[in-house]
């Protein structure tokens, strides 16, 4: 009995050591940390991109006048106190990390290298920086749609696309990202990996309206549909759609109607193609015409996805940084989706309004990189506020 007191106590102890010697910082500041004013990479390299406008826009995947105003907007939000141990870091630095994060990709860990900024303050700017944008930005660029807003959409559907009354078109897009810790199959998709689904609907010129971010990928996307907010107020008919109206150069009266393809289900407002067997030349010409009309969400996804590269690989954020909580909804990653890519995405050139899919892809140079203005900026939804206000959301009920 002595014997096995005496080793419970040995191992107690050695394990309040070894605890303690983990808590132990080695430095306050690392030494390579220390050096960030002089060899990090914002301030190296920001003063010599301000001087080129080509560079600054391949960095950025902006021009200078919208980086400005983006800093402009975030500042206060961003500004944080000096301290008698460090030097906080500026909004404008910040802005960058969060800005290059999204247009690369890159890990935390490598933006932390590259700025000389520790991983764990790197991952809290990416973090804050996203839902600021979102706070700021959402109220002037995705306000919710009223009848006058969906008569001006169905306008601009049919004079493009020749679709009458259409109020937008949806679609869903699989975001790869890191297979999330003890999530078994949830988010394996059809296509072979990991994924969760950011669905969206869009008007005539590829610009989103609303969007629902965090489903997972082994949904279906008429499952996700039917089971978002936005289908039960559809349902409800509580959307301010306007009222059923004169088909153009018809006598047939009709509603104002969403386009989607196959997945959907066919509802009084949700359009769907015909099904491919056995078609006469009057559905085969509805299909195309429909066709023409949803092909705005797809561009939109590729535009989006063009100028933000870190759709196009696996995003690594995973439940131990605390910020991924993959058995309830990734909060985290919707708030980096809702609230920091759309919002940044294409609809636009300069002070000039883009007109089509094609005049934005014309805009990108040889990388692929985009130069578009602020003014002209879609945005996504925030991780708990969901899609634009929660009454207008798509945003689908946590699983118990």
């Amino acid at each position: 009995m002595a014997c096995s007191r005496r080793t419970i106590f040995l191992l107690l102890l050695w394990l309040r050591r070894r605890i303690r010697r983990r808590n132990t910082r080695r430095h306050w500041v690392h030494p390579i940390q220390q050096k960030r004013d002089s060899l990090g990479e914002f301030h190296h390299l920001y003063p010599q991109l301000i001087k080129d406008s080509e560079k600054f826009i391949k960095y950025f995947r902006m021009q200078k006048s919208s980086f400005s105003e983006l800093q402009d907007i975030c500042q206060d939000d961003l500004l944080k106190e000096n301290t008698n141990y460090r030097k906080a870091i500026s909004p404008i630095e910040r802005l960058t990390v969060t800005l290059r994060f999204l247009a690369t990709g890159e890990s935390f860990q490598s933006l932390a290298f590259r700025f000389r900024l520790g991983h764990e303050t790197v991952r809290r700017i990416v973090k804050e920086t996203v839902q600021v944008l979102w706070r700021k930005l959402q109220p002037q660029d995705m306000p919710v749609p009223d009848k006058h807003s969906w008569e001006q959409i169905a306008n601009g559907f049919q004079e493009r696309w020749q679709f009458p009354l259409c109020a937008g078109a949806i679609d869903g897009k699989h975001v790869q990202l890191k297979a999330p810790v003890d999530s078994g199959s949830q988010y394996f998709n059809y296509k072979g990996h990991y994924s969760i689904v950011l669905m969206a609907i869009c008007d005539a010129k590829s610009k989103f309206i609303a969007i629902d971010v965090g489903a997972y990928g082994s949904s279906s996307d008429g499952g996700i549909f039917q089971d978002s907010n936005f289908f039960k107020r559809l349902r409800e008919k509580t959307l301010h759609l306007p009222d059923p109206i004169q088909i153009p150069n018809t006598n047939t009266i009709a509603p104002y109607v969403f386009v989607g393809d196959e997945a959907f289900p066919l509802l009084e407002n949700l359009m769907r193609p015909f099904p491919r067997k056995e078609l006469s030349d009057e559905k085969r010409i509805f299909n195309y015409r429909l066709s023409r009309a949803r092909k705005q969400i797809e561009c939109a996804f590729g535009v989006l996805s063009s100028m933000w590269r870190i759709l196009r690989k696996p995003i690594e954020v995973q439940s131990q940084n605390q910020w991924m909580q993959c058995q309830r909804h990734t909060p985290s990653l919707k708030s980096l989706l809702g609230n920091g890519l759309i919002m940044l995405v294409v609809n636009g050139k300069d002070s000039s309004a883009t007109n089509t899919y094609e005049d934005a892809m014309s805009a990108w140079d040889g990388e692929g990189f985009g130069m578009f203005s602020l003014s002209t900026l879609t945005n996504l939804q925030n991780v708990e506020s969901c899609i634009i206000p929660p009454s207008f959301s798509f945003r689908r009920p946590q699983r118990q």
